[in-house]
């Protein structure tokens, strides 16, 4: 039996000439390497399931998130996925020929980025050196 074998008890024996009237239990029978590779797999495996679990978190709010503001447009393409579609607008293309201009706000030079909207908050910057927050709905500067 080696030197650094482990007891039942979990105890390393660094002697066994000392005590040599105590074996160890057959079942038990792991060295000092063997409990050592396992711990450090037991670590790993929980460090792994920590990460998934934060990612299983993250993704249910996000998709929670994106179900609730489903009126949002927050960044180019919508979304993460640039779907660019909203599935609950109003425009259809029997009704697109018939839409008109909600409202007009001038800028002193060229938007060329595209705008975000957030809780009715419209977004967009503007060559002229200016980022507007407008109200969607009405084109008032907010």
């Amino acid at each position: 039996m080696n030197a650094r074998e482990y007891e039942p008890c979990g105890l390393a024996r660094e002697d066994l000439s000392r005590q040599p009237n105590q074996t160890m239990c057959k079942s038990h029978n792991y060295t000092e390497d063997d409990v050592q590779i396992g711990g450090r797999m037991m670590r790993r495996a929980v460090g792994i399931a920590k990460v998934l679990f934060i990612a299983l978190i993250l993704c249910s709010a996000a998709n929670a998130a994106e179900k609730q503001d489903s009126d949002n447009w927050p960044m180019y393409g919508r979304n993460l996925h640039h779907t660019f579609t909203n599935p609950h607008s109003l425009i259809t293309p029997e009704n697109v020929a018939t839409l008109q201009e909600a409202w007009v706000f001038p800028t002193r030079d060229v938007v060329s980025a595209s705008p975000a909207v957030v809780h009715s908050v419209l977004y967009t910057g503007s060559w002229d050196g200016y980022f507007y927050a407008l109200d969607a709905h009405t084109g008032q500067l907010n």
